[in-house]
């Protein structure tokens, strides 16, 4: 339980969003990304019910 509220923890805090875009950036910046291959992936995002008004 302890790793898992650590987890938990860093998650709400951002820290593994936080990191992601770190990487991302220090990639980009040494061109170390082919962005011809990449794919956007929504499959993360919760889909809302109705039509918004």
């Amino acid at each position: 339980m302890t790793c898992w509220r650590w987890i938990k923890r860093w998650t709400d805090a951002g820290v593994f969003d936080d990191l992601h875009q770190i990487l991302l950036a220090q990639l980009n910046a040494a061109n170390e990304i082919d962005w011809s291959r990449a794919v956007i992936d929504g499959s993360h995002i919760d889909a809302k019910k109705g039509v918004p008004e």
